[in-house]
């Protein structure tokens, strides 16, 4: 098996897809935080250099 390779479980349990959609919700969470930082600092810099 190659190092990239993508093993695909298909007999995955309720519990498997719970934490699923549990850890892509975090980083979904994450991504939408990120966003508003990013954008807030560039409100900022823009403001101050205007």
């Amino acid at each position: 098996m190659e190092k990239n390779d993508i093993i695909l479980n298909t007999n995955r349990d309720i519990a498997s897809e719970d934490t699923y959609k549990a850890v892509r919700g975090y980083v979904v969470d994450a991504q939408k935080q990120v966003t508003v930082a990013v954008n807030s600092a560039m409100v900022i810099a823009y403001w101050n250099i205007w």
